[in-house]
């Protein structure tokens, strides 16, 4: 009998006492897609990423994406490392040459550290042996490979009026360029100059070298994102190559 009251008693205890409350089991963390060894790294993942960071981080922190640099390393396809540092830095005793692409465009910077000085040149990709068009001094110039006669040069903007090249001839005088209208001289190729001011904005330029010729086309589209991709690089000036 005392063993059974004893038993009584402390089941009554037992249900008296207020049960505590159990926290609730934690979620488990989700797991982080992170791919495999061989497409941890690629470019694009890693762009994915960055690209999802900044789509994740709250408006309110007052933090701006840095659009230059992002947009520097979208153009930058060739050289695509990101420890690549401006040559503006380099101050050795050699010569460092750093390419980048933009589109067709094809950006080089040369830095002589010695010379303390830094040569850029603006050009497409299209080559054999050399560019077919290239950029300095404000203006561009289209290679032919033969010998053009400028008085019965003609060129045409997109859908804009056709104009005589002579008409352009002050303009290039007043960027400091010479054109010889009346020259007699036999040369391989010539260089057909237009100021990069008639150029704002036109993605193609037809140019007929010959009356009886037909007229070329040259696909100028990117030629101002390219600039603006080479002012980053700290390019100001650029090198004649053939005029």
């Amino acid at each position: 009998m005392a063993f059974l009251a004893s038993a009584i008693m402390a089941l009554s205890l037992f249900q008296a006492t207020p049960a505590a409350d159990v926290p609730p089991q934690a979620a488990p963390p989700a797991a982080e897609s992170r791919g495999n060894i061989f497409t941890r790294w690629l470019p694009g993942k890693r762009k994915k990423a960055a690209d999802a960071e900044a789509t994740a981080a709250p408006a309110e922190a007052g933090q701006q994406t840095d659009v230059r640099v992002r947009g520097f390393r979208s153009w930058k396809q060739m050289f695509p490392d990101k420890k690549q540092k401006p040559l503006s830095e380099y101050h050795g005793d050699k010569i460092k040459t750093q390419r980048w692409s933009s589109g067709q465009w094809i950006i080089e910077v040369r830095r002589d550290g010695f010379a303390d000085g830094t040569q850029c040149y603006l050009r497409t990709r299209e080559m054999l042996g050399k560019s077919r068009i290239h950029y300095a001094d404000g203006v561009l110039g289209f290679r032919f490979k033969h010998y053009v006669d400028p008085n019965k040069v003609w060129f045409r903007v997109d859908d804009r009026p056709s104009k005589s090249w002579r008409s352009v001839f002050r303009d290039l005088h007043m960027l400091g360029l010479t054109v010889k209208p009346y020259s007699s001289d036999f040369r391989e190729e010539t260089v057909i100059l237009i100021p990069a001011d008639e150029l704002t904005g036109a993605q193609e330029i037809a140019i007929r070298p010959q009356e009886e010729g037909k007229p070329e086309k040259f696909d100028i589209e990117g030629f101002a994102e390219a600039m603006a991709a080479s002012k980053r690089v700290g390019c100001e000036t650029y090198v004649r190559e053939d005029f």
